[in-house]
């Protein structure tokens, strides 16, 4: 397990320039769900001298969310290599969730009949809760549970973007990108009346909803205003790390 597609047991989803998805059956039953990150510029080892590779800091981010019990794809493994055909590569292996669409394909599908969103946004308050921003909290990073029941069931995935601190950020400005991005990210597909109720499930209060939405127009999902937004998370969770007293003593 854990080759590129070429056996008759791996299904490829996905290959592109730089990445590489497939799933393959696992022992105990179930798929797993390999991400590669292929042809990695060549300076890359100097660069993980600093800095995580890529896919440990989504395994580190996806494991934490998962010990929390909130609902994304479970980690498996994580490696990292170089060969002939994929050059500087890494993988990251979590577990397929079954039975599910991404959220975008459904409402794009069904613009008519959106699920409420209200349990999407307390998912978001329990994922801060545990210290994680996403950094790209997407319709498209969301799956949806199917047939759609009421509540609606979703799992957040794909959290290359993602930062942990040491506690909540309930309030913080990492965790109100989160829900902007989200709150854009659906008007991109649909016209949405139900935003402030759908807020309202996250726990901001009356107030707290309407000093959110009152930023939403002004909220931009394209380049260069993503990776500003991201740029300043990964700032603050530096700052925050190299603050932590040396005693506290969690990993």
């Amino acid at each position: 397990m854990g080759s590129a597609p070429g056996s008759s047991d791996q299904t490829l989803i996905k290959a592109e320039p730089g990445t590489l998805i497939w799933a393959e059956p696992l022992p105990e039953g179930g798929r797993a769900f390999f991400k590669m990150y292929r042809r990695r510029n060549f300076l890359d080892p100097l660069r993980h001298l600093f800095v995580p590779y890529r896919v440990e800091r989504e395994f580190k981010l996806l494991t934490r969310l998962h010990e929390c019990g909130v609902p994304c794809t479970e980690p498996i493994s994580w490696t990292h290599g170089r060969n002939r055909r994929h050059g500087r590569h890494e993988i990251l292996v979590t577990r397929e969730v079954p039975s599910v669409v991404p959220l975008k394909d459904h409402l794009r599908g069904n613009p008519d009949r959106a699920p409420d969103l209200a349990p999407l946004f307390a998912l978001a308050r329990r994922m801060h809760e545990c210290g994680v921003a996403h950094g790209a909290f997407y319709a498209a990073n969301i799956l949806l549970s199917v047939p759609v029941q009421d509540p609606a069931r979703f799992h957040i995935i794909d959290f290359a973007h993602g930062c942990r601190f040491f506690g909540s950020i309930v309030g913080t400005r990492p965790a109100e990108c989160d829900l902007l991005d989200m709150l854009r990210s659906v008007e991109r597909v649909m016209p949405i009346m139900d935003r402030a109720r759908w807020v309202e499930g996250y726990g901001l209060g009356a107030d707290g909803t309407a000093r959110l939405l009152a930023k939403l127009a002004g909220h931009r999902l394209e380049w260069p205003w993503r990776h500003i937004r991201r740029a300043e998370t990964d700032g603050r969770e530096f700052l925050a790390r190299i603050a932590r007293p040396v005693s506290d003593g969690r990993a």
